[in-house]
């Protein structure tokens, strides 16, 4: 994620918000996700990606998916 947003590791938390505190762009986004889809193992659908605003948000779903 620190490679799409261009922060450190250490400025990222579970609370940050892609688009406020990370300042992804809606293209950085489906590169991070797709990354996350490869290394998770775990779909992620357009309409989650679409609702999801945090870090918290996608480690959650990423969990459950993982988990189910």
């Amino acid at each position: 994620m620190s490679d799409e947003s261009g922060l450190r590791l250490n400025c990222i938390s579970l609370s940050s918000s892609f688009a406020e505190d990370i300042r992804i762009d809606s293209l950085s986004m489906i590169e991070l996700i797709m990354d996350l889809e490869k290394e998770s193992g775990v779909d992620i659908s357009d309409d989650t990606v679409a609702e999801v605003r945090t870090v918290e948000d996608v480690v959650r779903y990423v969990r459950h998916r993982s988990a189910g």
